[in-house]
């Protein structure tokens, strides 16, 4: 009875140790971006999980059909990272982005908006630059007279 009380013992602690462990390396993910547009890739980096383990990335679009899916393998410090270059023409809207792994379990959901035109930079200048427009305009006055002199025979 003594070995089996050690026995059991021995199982108990060990079963706490893989607990911990478990606990310990609780992984989680992030996404390089919450807002992206066409022509953008976004970049989903797992961390704190398993070396070795065996991660599904899953990106749905705003209708719920799978737009991008990965098997990602997680390096020996437990990182691990999957890329989606979005094309011009994508659906926009809200996706979610799901990831789960063998040994970490599932990671959850999260969300980015993607539209379809990113806003141009800078700052517009609130006085023309008159010149280029004179230019145009005198241009086009000088050509009239050109042709009506011509049409009236004062030029050959």
């Amino acid at each position: 009875m003594v070995i089996n009380m050690k026995t059991r013992a021995l199982t108990f602690t060990i079963l706490v140790v893989l607990a911990s462990a478990v606990v310990l390396a609780s992984a989680t993910f992030l996404l390089s971006a919450t807002t992206l547009y066409w022509g953008d890739t976004l970049v989903i980096t797992i961390t704190g999980g398993v070396a070795g383990d065996e991660c599904a990335v899953e990106i749905r679009n705003p209708n719920d059909d799978v737009a991008y899916a990965k098997e990602v393998t997680l390096d020996s410090s437990g990182e691990g990272t999957a890329a989606w270059y979005i094309p011009p023409g994508t659906v926009t809207g809200t996706y979610k982005v799901y990831v789960s792994c063998d040994t970490s379990g599932d990671l959850g959901m999260k969300t980015f908006t993607l539209k379809s035109v990113k806003p141009v930079g800078g700052e517009v200048a609130s006085v023309l630059n008159p010149i280029p427009l004179l230019f145009v305009a005198f241009s086009i006055a000088l050509s009239t007279i050109v042709v009506l002199m011509k049409r009236a025979g004062r030029l050959p």
